[in-house]
């Protein structure tokens, strides 16, 4: 049963990233100058990133919820990202569905070195 940690890890990684793309593109809407390109695509990748792992999310763990012994609880959920509906929890996730979920978060870290530069062009232009 660990692959509930990965699967709730996931769940943030993918929030995190989707509320910083929003972050980013209005940051971009409240500035005139050469940095709103950079920001725009900084988000842009985001989105994308976003959608590359709600692609993917039937395998993790939302279909019916789960109570565990130790009292806390992940809720029934459905979720709209992007065109795909985020199923509900799911407790026979299999190896090659962790595997999925791996690739993708090294894709994640990936996207993160870009946008990392493209944030440091941004600060640089500002300075």
């Amino acid at each position: 049963m660990y692959w509930q940690g990965q699967a709730v890890l996931y769940d943030q990684l993918l929030d995190a990233r989707r509320a910083a793309s929003s972050y980013l593109e209005r940051l971009a809407s409240q500035l005139n100058s050469a940095s709103v390109g950079a920001l725009r695509q900084a988000s842009e990748e985001y989105q994308n990133l976003v959608h590359a792992m709600a692609e993917v999310w039937p395998i993790p763990y939302q279909r019916g919820g789960y109570s565990h012994p130790n009292g806390w609880h992940l809720v029934d959920r459905h979720e709209l990202v992007g065109d795909v509906v985020i199923p509900r929890y799911e407790s026979s996730w299999s190896d090659s569905d962790r595997r999925k979920a791996s690739n993708i978060v090294r894709q994640a870290r990936d996207v993160d070195e870009k946008v990392l530069v493209l944030l440091s062009k941004v600060v640089e232009s500002m300075t």
